[in-house]
Order: C-alpha cells, then structure tokens, then sequence
C-alpha cells in the first residue's frame, strides 16, 4: 500500500510527506482562504508536511486568487493547487480517488454546506474528515475527536456561518500526524464503514425507490 501511495503522490507532483488536503470549487463560502491560513500555523510547527488543493480555478472572480493568497503568506513550497483542464473538465472518477487516496487528512473549510459530497468521497477512499460541527460534514462524519472549533456568524439573510479556528484545524491535524499507522487505520476504518453504510449508491438509491414508492401509493395518506 505504502508503494501505491508514493505512485500516486507522484502523479500528482505531490511530495511523499504527510498531505492535508480538500477538493471544492474556488467560491467564497468554501474559504480556501481559512484552509492557507492553517497551512501557514501547521507548517510554523509541523514538519514534513505538505497541503493539496483540488479546485476548478486558481483564480476566480467569486472567489480567491490562490496563488497571490499562497505567495502572501510565503508557503509556495509547501502548497500544490489542482485545477481543471481549461476545458473545465475535472479529474475522472478514478483519477479523482486516487487524488483522494493521497491525503493523509480531508480538511473542510466551507462556510456552510448543503450537504458536502467531497467529504463523503475522502471518507470512502479511507482518508480521515475534520470539519467544523455546523451544517454539512459535521452532521455525518464519525471522528469526534476530529471537529475544529469556529466561530459562529449570522450574515445580513439570517444565514449561520462557520469560520474555521486556524489554530484549532492544526491541533486536529496534529492529532493524526503525531500518530502511528495502526492509529491511522482505525481512522481510515471508521470513515469508509460510515460512508457503505449510510451513503453507498445502492442504499441511497434503494431509499429514493422507497420514497417514490410509498408517494404513488393510493393508500397513502399526507
């Protein structure tokens, strides 16, 4: 498995360290800009360690210019961006987890979420979530120990934000970097049972079919 990481991390032109990484879009809500600022407190106090960011474009006008961000805070050399051919076609399925398969831990960044698919992906590829406890990755990851504190913001529409603790993120990820690989497993074990048993296709599927099923009963009533 050891020699299959290091393949990977390879195609990816990511180092054979201990990787943070997250995969979204570059918007504002997804606050890549809270995910540099833990890179830049992690990389003050943990060594060898490198992050990954997988998005659609280093620069957006919705979102953050991610490589005036990185050279702002003078970690180009411990930071690998992703982005989609310009084309604006992502990695494919495969390619993606394997991508995933790099990441010794997920960190979620997001504001908020509706649900948060990225996060149920690196479960299912064996990689450790930590998020914050608000809407989205904290309601069904299963690493306690895991969540990052935040501050709690209500905005102008009544809608409750959550900005992730910099500090906070990299005691979280100290938590797996300091521990061994039987630790690690148990990590990677726990998030791939939770993702097969609550979120595997066939039952998500088989949920919907229930649902529509019991909708077009004619002996149902609301």
């Amino acid at each position: 498995a050891g020699e299959t990481d290091r393949v990977d991390k390879d195609r990816f032109g990511l180092p054979g360290v201990f990787i943070v990484g997250v995969v979204a879009a570059n918007q504002l809500r997804k606050r890549l800009d809270r995910f540099l600022d833990t890179c830049e407190v992690a990389l003050r106090r943990l060594r060898p360690i490198h992050f990954c960011i997988k998005t659609d474009r280093s620069c957006t006008a919705g979102g953050f210019d991610l490589p005036r961000e990185i050279a702002d805070r003078e970690i180009e050399e411990s930071v690998t961006v992703i982005e989609d051919t310009p084309s604006g076609r992502g990695l494919k399925g495969n390619e993606l987890a394997r991508l995933y398969s790099c990441f010794d831990l997920y960190l979620h960044t997001s504001e908020w979420e509706g649900f948060g698919i990225p996060a149920i992906e690196a479960m299912a590829s064996g990689v450790p979530v930590a998020t914050h406890g608000g809407q989205g990755p904290g309601e069904f990851t299963p690493y306690p120990e895991l969540v990052v504190e935040s501050t709690e913001v209500t905005d102008d529409s009544g809608a409750v934000l959550n900005y992730i603790d910099p500090e906070s993120a990299v005691t979280v990820i100290e938590e797996l970097f300091y521990q061994g690989p039987t630790e690690r497993r148990e990590y990677s074990r726990r998030g791939v049972k939770a993702a097969r048993e609550h979120y595997d296709a066939r039952r998500v599927a088989s949920a919907w079919i229930d649902i529509i099923t019991r909708d077009l009963d004619p002996q149902h009533s609301y």
